[in-house]
């Protein structure tokens, strides 16, 4: 990390492609290193590369990534979910001459407001035997040679929101026959969201917010996100339509009570 402090790099690759475990208790210093650079970090984009050996601790330093950073996943899913058994104990079969392995903690890492089953990236590179036989990598070439490849709450914080819909809308188009792949996190969406409130961006976190339906439209979450944005903007009736979808999909939603109390007053006669 001193030498990053020192060269202050376009672009930090973190490769946890072959990541299949080991001592997750180093992990909170690692990520420590990052978080105290966090508000301004030598860096200008940070990458953390995924794939199908990706186990174990490695998962759990993915999660880390999630927490305390704004990083940018490559690849292709991790072999497991960020919710995972891991910490293997053996035991020995003597009669057949065998040793078995068998997880013995269920480690609980995602966001619990939506569960995947995968953990997905938001640039799909899968790796092919193609690639290897020629030395070319499909996740760090593009990056080396300036391709956008930043996340679309990374590019809506630094671009705006309508930057963000461009490079969402082509990823779908490019990438289809890996959408599961890029099914962007709603907590990573969120937290962009609400930073964008802070900075006053109301327009470009709408943005990000029809994202979410657009992704989830089911997700009573996403719907009441949409609304809070549009009554933000003083959009009252677009706000209260996207309150009633959130009530409808979900009646006890997280934010159900002032949604309920923003549509009562709404009725309540002059």
């Amino acid at each position: 990390m001193r030498e990053v402090d020192a060269l202050r790099p376009r672009a930090l690759i973190v490769d946890l492609r072959y990541a299949f475990g080991g001592d997750g208790s180093k992990i909170p210093g690692f990520i420590h290193a990052f978080i105290r650079r966090g508000q301004a970090p030598p860096w200008s984009h940070l990458y953390v590369l995924t794939g199908r050996r990706t186990f174990s601790a490695g998962i759990m330093m993915i999660a880390a990534f999630v927490d305390h950073t704004q990083a940018t996943f490559i690849g292709e899913p991790a072999g497991g979910a960020l919710d995972h058994y891991g910490d293997a104990v053996a035991t020995e079969l003597p009669s057949i001459g065998a040793q078995l392995y068998v997880s013995t903690l269920f480690h609980q890492l995602q966001d619990q407001g939506q569960r995947y089953d995968i953990m997905p990236v938001d640039v799909a590179t899968p790796f092919s035997f193609a690639d290897w036989q020629v030395g070319r990598d499909p996740a760090i070439d593009p990056i080396l040679s300036g391709a956008e490849m930043r996340s679309v709450p990374a590019i809506a914080l630094a671009d705006g929101g309508a930057a963000a819909r461009r490079v969402f809308d082509a990823r779908n188009q490019n990438f289809a026959a890996y959408r599961d792949w890029l099914a962007l996190r709603e907590i990573d969406l969120i937290r962009a969201i609400w930073r964008l409130g802070d900075l006053n961006r109301r327009e470009d976190g709408l943005e990000l917010a029809r994202i979410m339906v657009t992704l989830r439209p089911d997700s009573a979450r996403a719907h009441s996100m949409l609304g809070e944005q549009l009554a933000a903007l003083n959009r009252t009736e677009e706000a209260h339509a996207a309150y009633r979808t959130a009530l409808q999909l979900d009646p006890l939603n997280l934010d159900n009570l002032g949604q309920r109390r923003a549509l009562a007053e709404a009725s309540a006669p002059r």
